[in-house]
């Protein structure tokens, strides 16, 4: 059995439940193979074409310049390729909700436990909307080793990540190019203490200190994603990856600070392993409350991972969970209200190093979004299933607990934030989630203002009408930005991975030994060089740079799965036809022969 699930499209679209099936590893691939083969065998004199989906250049340059070398090499080895550039918008809900794309380029958000691979890959979200397995891989080892991760510990647990990595780089459902570095420019004539990737969490505004007094006026941030200003919504269907400014105003039980996952909303929690299913008790902190003045309690806590997996309520008979996080909720089998200010999750046969994951989800304000779990018209958002008005809602004045709280839009392109003076790192506290951020936003207000370029973004840090620019800025800039006496530049390493993302249920890239060759056509250490101007590390896997990565897949200069076809960035065209030849195409006048 092919590894795709079903060999062709029995709709428009694929976003359909995962009835049953599950694949071959590539090992075990050899039917796919002779499948291959044996279509091929059928007379045909069309030739192979795909498509491929990215964003235009404005929007994301390194982007665009993978995707034109991809369909460059494909077309040298015969196999017809164009490209469609989309908006942001447009094209995550081509990949991220409709699944109507054969090939794509874009970033994926990565995650700082392994465990993120499992919405991506497992064969159980094949069908739902978002990040959760866009590909439609179904294979049963990953399957397995997926689940396993995330019953074991320690050791054990690093066989069970390195085989995941093993068997996602046999089967290729997406080729890992490269990790981008995060660029950014800052001014320091009002605020000191920024960190590489300082803006890319909400901890990092925590961390700035005002250069003189305390606090500060406004801290003025600009970036290009217009979404950051338009809906304040953290679950939105049209979601942002990164939500810095959501997170600002949402908090979670527990942030990732340094190493690990500590208490933020809660002020402790205790694990408990020794049943059948894992559970944790959290405490929430003294007096917290609403930027409206209501009281957050285990109710409101309850409520929201209730309504994240199911944003009908429970009204319906199927649910309708938050894609942005549902990785992190389906850890949650269960949760119960001890007492005003307690409350138990249980997070099933994981592990409670796996299952603190599910405490970094925002907590949402119960008397504010229980009444968003209606059927919402979709209103600009075309996706093929139902929703719930939570999904597409705006949110524009939202109500959250964060240290800043919602103040005005004094135009579009500009919003405004709040300190929030009962914000519990305001006030004071006897532990604070971390020292660095003990004393909570060193500033009055904070104006999030939105640029139609990175150009454009940093030319107003060096005009002085901001203090800093949020990820991501594109590598072009940096000369922009050294040219500037009064400017900083700041790298570091992103949550980014530029990848190239298959749709395996299209028939030809359902073959893992298709995808594979594919793969082999592109050579990362060429496009970190001359595509990101060196800021980025190339990647033969989604977890490269971390200590779970196995010494067989480490990056030594070629990616040693699927290596390069050519040498620095220059393909050897006879030797990739070869490679598709011995996968059992054929060529008619220099055409690769689709069946």
């Amino acid at each position: 059995m092919c590894d795709s699930g079903d060999s062709e499209r029995s709709a428009p679209t694929r976003r359909h439940l995962l009835a049953a099936g599950a694949g071959a590893t590539l090992g075990a691939a050899s039917g796919c193979l002779q499948r291959v083969r044996t279509l091929v065998d059928r007379p045909a004199t069309d030739q192979l074409s795909l498509h491929i989906k990215t964003l235009p250049a404005d929007a994301d340059e390194p982007a665009t310049r993978i995707a034109r070398s991809l369909a460059d090499r494909l077309e040298a080895v015969g196999i017809e390729a164009d490209i469609t550039l989309l908006r942001e918008d447009e094209l995550r809900r081509d990949v991220l909700t409709k699944g109507e794309f054969d090939v794509y380029v874009y970033r994926m958000p990565l995650g700082p436990d392994p465990d993120f691979l499992r919405a991506r890959l497992h064969s159980v979200f094949k069908g739902e909307p978002g990040w959760q397995n866009p590909f439609g891989i179904t294979n049963i080892d990953l399957d397995e080793a997926l689940d396993e991760q995330r019953r074991l510990a320690s050791g054990a647990r690093r066989t069970a990540v390195e085989s995941v990595l093993e068997t996602v780089a046999e089967l290729q459902p997406f080729v890992p190019v490269a990790v981008a570095d995060e660029i950014s420019a800052t001014r320091d004539e009002t605020f000191g203490n920024w960190r590489p990737n300082g803006l890319d969490s909400p901890t990092g505004f925590l961390q700035l200190e005002a250069r003189e007094s305390d606090p500060a006026g406004t801290l003025r941030v600009v970036g290009t994603d217009p979404r950051t200003v338009e809906s304040l919504n953290p679950i939105a269907a049209q979601f942002r990856d990164r939500g810095v400014v959501t997170g600002l105003l949402y908090e979670p039980l527990g942030r990732r600070v340094g190493e690990g996952v500590g208490p933020w909303l809660a002020r402790d929690w205790e694990w408990d392993e020794e049943g059948a299913d894992t559970t944790v008790r959290v405490r929430l902190r003294e007096d917290l409350s609403w930027h409206d003045g209501e009281s957050l309690t285990a109710e409101d806590v309850a409520f929201t991972y209730r309504f994240l997996n199911d944003t009908t309520l429970g009204d319906r008979e199927a649910t309708v969970p938050a894609p942005r996080y549902r990785g992190r909720t389906s850890l949650v089998a269960d949760v119960e209200v001890a007492s005003a200010d307690v409350v138990r999750l249980d997070v099933g046969d994981a592990t409670a190093e796996v299952g603190e994951r599910a405490l970094t989800v925002p907590i949402l304000p119960r008397h504010v979004w229980r009444e968003r779990s209606n059927e919402a018209e979709l209103a600009g958002v075309e996706v093929n299933e139902r929703v719930t008005e939570a999904l597409v809602w705006d949110n524009r004045e939202p109500i959250g607990s964060g240290p800043v709280a919602y103040g005005s839009r004094p135009n579009q392109e500009t919003l405004v934030l709040e300190r929030y003076d009962e914000h519990f790192l305001h006030r004071g506290v006897a532990d604070p989630p971390a020292e660095s951020i003990a004393g909570g936003v060193d500033f009055e207000t904070l104006q999030v203002r939105v640029a139609p370029s990175s150009t454009a973004a940093v030319q107003l840090v060096v005009n002085g009408a901001a203090d800093a620019t949020v990820p991501m800025t594109a590598p072009d800039v940096v000369p922009q930005i050294g040219q500037a006496s009064d400017v900083t530049l700041r790298v570091g390493r992103s949550p980014w991975l530029y990848h190239v993302g298959f749709d395996t249920d299209v028939e030809v890239l359902g073959n893992p030994h298709v995808r594979r060759t594919i793969a082999r056509l592109l050579d990362k250490a060429w496009i970190v060089s001359e595509v990101l101007d060196g800021y980025g590390q190339p990647t033969p896997t989604p977890l490269a740079g971390t200590a779970w990565v196995p010494d067989d897949l480490a990056w030594d200069g070629t990616d040693p799965e699927v290596p390069f076809v050519g040498t620095e960035g220059d393909l050897d065209v006879r030797a990739a036809r070869e490679l598709f030849r011995e996968i059992g195409f054929q060529y008619e006048d220099d055409r690769l022969l689709d069946r």
